[in-house]
């Protein structure tokens, strides 16, 4: 079968791997129609992932058609359409035992420890493979992952019906998380430098954008929120200076959550985490999420149907990550069908 493998940075190339085969009773094969490219995926290419090791097939944001089943499978059947999960997580350390497998002491993710799903078939564990509709077209169910990542950020912000959310950048998390934030019943403020983005936030439901390039964010949410600044932040630029900003602009008994990170340590004076008693939360990948991402992608489909912006087939592979590099400012979602 053909997989898109990254053998070192920089070099990308389609090649033939061994197609996979069901071992254990609990496993499904699953023929991957789309994968998506995430900012992760482009960090690994570039070499700027400490995580990843090479060669790796890339990709942990997949969708497909189960087409076997082990004998012990009771939950699938040959042609469901399934989301895949992308983690693997010990189930034993202090972190699993506190239901938190998406930072297990041993924590392999798809595409970035191990092989992942920009290939033609994928062997997953029946629990790892989540259900979604079947009228959910392909472009809208790969972006199922990226949604778990939107309500594990929200979860982690403690985010309750009725608060004040400013998130941070409105590239594909940031509208993911604001997708999320309204489920949950937020007001949101999207904020970036690009304005056909926040076009596009305000076309998926933000109450408030803000163009940084043209007015002063503090200045701006100061009078949205009427002084009291926001209660949840979701830090989706993660330069030193968004959550230095995040941290001084949240409310009392604010609620700041760091969804990356970047090469300059932030500064962060003591007092101004101690005065408000500002909760400070980092969040990675998710936990739990899928049902919730699933239900989420097939009750927004519509919505969701012009997410994707950038569709290469597996051949062009290559060009897909190169437009990534060069083009960053054009993209929401690019996908590679197989």
């Amino acid at each position: 079968m053909k997989a898109a493998i990254i053998s070192k940075p920089g070099d990308i190339s389609v090649q033939e791997m061994e197609m996979p085969k069901i071992t254990s009773p609990t496993q499904v094969l699953v023929r991957v129609k789309l994968t998506g490219i995430c900012g992760s995926d482009v960090h690994i290419y570039k070499g700027e992932n400490p995580f990843a090791t090479y060669p790796r097939v890339f990709g942990h944001e997949f969708t497909g058609e189960v087409v076997e089943i082990g004998s012990g499978v009771t939950t699938l059947k040959p042609g469901d359409h399934v989301v895949g999960e992308p983690i693997v997580s010990c189930g034993t350390c202090y972190a699993c035992r506190n239901h938190r497998p998406n930072v297990c002491a041993k924590l392999q993710v798809m595409g970035v420890h191990i092989e992942g799903g920009c290939r033609e078939y994928v062997l997953l564990e029946e629990a790892k493979a989540h259900k979604i509709a079947a009228d959910i077209p392909w472009h809208c169910a790969v972006l199922t992952e990226p949604m778990t990542i939107g309500l594990q950020a929200t979860s982690r912000g403690a985010l309750q019906a009725g608060d004040m959310v400013l998130i941070m950048g409105s590239g594909t998390i940031g509208l993911c998380c604001l997708l999320a934030a309204k489920a949950k019943g937020a007001t949101c403020i999207m904020t970036d430098i690009v304005p056909k983005k926040l076009e596009y936030a305000k076309k998926m439901g933000a109450d408030y954008v803000i163009d940084v390039t043209k007015k002063d964010l503090a200045t701006e949410v100061q009078a949205i929120t009427g002084g009291m600044g926001p209660n949840v932040i979701l830090d989706c630029v993660c330069a030193k200076w968004s959550l230095e900003q995040a941290v001084d602009m949240v409310s009392v008994a604010g609620r700041v959550v760091e969804l990356g990170f970047g090469p300059i340590k932030s500064e962060i004076p003591h007092a101004v985490i101690m005065k408000k008693e500002v909760t400070l939360a980092g969040t990675r990948l998710e936990a739990f999420q899928f049902p919730n991402a699933v239900a989420l992608v097939e009750k927004n489909a519509a919505l969701l149907e012009d997410f994707v912006t950038q569709h290469y087939g597996i051949a062009d592979v290559a060009q897909a990550f190169a437009f990534a590099t060069e083009h960053p400012e054009k993209v929401r979602k690019i996908v590679v069908e197989l």
